[in-house]
């Protein structure tokens, strides 16, 4: 049983607006809490999350559906596979407190659908805003101001240091009971080190085109790579 399985879907109409698309376990509630401080203004989710629960409209609405129907607008949230899929893993077994399929059986399964995620907002054909996950924990004040641009929200860099400084991984984890099992670590590469190097080879050839497209290059798995070699001796 995958992530995408477990997911409450929506109930009742969609939402309209400007939707807040990822792959689970991508950064979706950390941007919208974001957004919301920025805007003044609620954001909305399809689903009965048991963390961050909302309305389904708002400043932006969360979907991990490979649908725009409904949607006027896009921000697309994209976070590398290895980490979102073994981010997803950890919160079957951890927060679901399911049991998942074999290991081997789960990355396979979760490989497609966040192939078919990817493709799917590449393609959709609404004005849409491509965030990296990645790019977010590195700059993220310019990735908010990004994203207020684009939603016409005005706001000051002040403001907007102030909100980044405000929402960091700890100030996440009191949003809820679940803490650090919700809001894990969040860290590039915290997922890549579980994969074997046979398994990375695997999917970055399953997800070749796909990952060219989202700028996720060699010189970001090698990163990854030296990250780990550097811990390993440390």
């Amino acid at each position: 049983m995958g992530l995408l399985d477990t997911i409450k879907g929506p109930k009742g109409g969609r939402g309209n607006g400007c939707a807040l698309a990822s792959y689970p376990r991508s950064g979706n509630t950390w941007a919208r809490k974001l957004l919301e401080s920025a805007s003044g203004r609620e954001s909305g989710s399809l689903y009965q999350d048991r963390v961050f629960t909302r309305g389904k409209s708002g400043v932006v609405v969360k979907t991990h559906e490979r649908s725009s129907a409904g949607f006027e607008s896009a921000i697309w949230i994209v976070r590398n596979p290895f980490d979102s899929i073994y981010s997803g893993y950890k919160h079957v077994t951890d927060v679901q407190k399911k049991d998942p399929q074999p290991w081997s059986d789960y990355i396979a399964e979760q490989t497609e659908y966040w192939r078919l995620h990817a493709e799917y907002w590449a393609d959709a054909k609404l004005p849409k805003l491509l965030i990296r996950y990645e790019d977010m924990l590195a700059a993220p004040t310019f990735e908010l101001l990004r994203m207020c641009t684009f939603l016409s929200i005005k706001i000051d860099r002040a403001s907007l240091d102030a909100i980044v400084g405000d929402h960091g991984i700890e100030q996440m984890r009191k949003m809820s009971d679940l803490g650090a099992s919700f809001f894990r670590s969040g860290t590039i590469g915290d997922g890549y080190r579980h994969f074997s190097v046979e398994e990375r080879q695997t999917m970055r050839d399953a997800l070749k085109e796909e990952l060219a497209l989202l700028h996720y290059d060699q010189s970001f798995f090698d990163a990854m790579d030296e990250g780990l070699a550097a811990a390993k001796s440390a």
